[in-house]
């Protein structure tokens, strides 16, 4: 929950229409660690934060596939913005929009999904493993992020 500062603290904020779009698409978001090679060694250098919403369209780079890639744009940056206004930590970067759909099972069927990912970095590149900063960030964006209506994502 956010605290004070998020969407939900504004009663009729300008992240309403955020929220109900997130609620009625379901958008879910997934953390995940990132991974590089580094000497032979695969290290982890922070955090993945993948927003994604399954889509009927299944063509890449569909109308639907791009509207809807903006629309889990607008979303991420409503949430680092609030985040960082929260003392998130660690800089973010959002990936540019990927033609390719992801698919995964949902309740026994293959789904097509739309995904943008967030990174979560060191302020410095490092290969030590996720600092302080990067998980006061992933903490703020997970608390932004449900108050804009994104749940977790539960993935078999």
């Amino acid at each position: 929950m956010s605290h004070g500062s998020g969407p939900d603290s504004r009663g009729a904020s300008p992240f309403a229409d955020l929220r109900q779009w997130s609620r009625e698409h379901g958008v879910v978001c997934e953390v995940r660690p990132a991974l590089a090679l580094h000497r032979g060694l695969l290290r982890s250098t922070g955090f993945e934060v993948a927003l994604a919403v399954v889509v009927a369209d299944t063509r890449p780079a569909c109308a639907a596939c791009v509207g809807t890639f903006g629309r889990l744009r607008t979303i991420a940056q409503a949430a680092m913005a609030l985040a960082e206004g929260r003392g998130g930590g660690a800089p973010c970067r959002l990936r540019g929009f990927d033609s390719a759909l992801r698919f995964r099972w949902d309740r026994g069927r293959l789904v097509a999904e739309v995904q943008l990912v967030l990174d979560v970095e060191h302020e410095h590149t490092s290969f030590e493993g996720p600092d302080d900063a990067q998980l006061r960030c992933v903490h703020a964006l997970q608390e932004e992020l449900a108050a804009l209506g994104v749940r977790p994502a539960h993935r078999a």
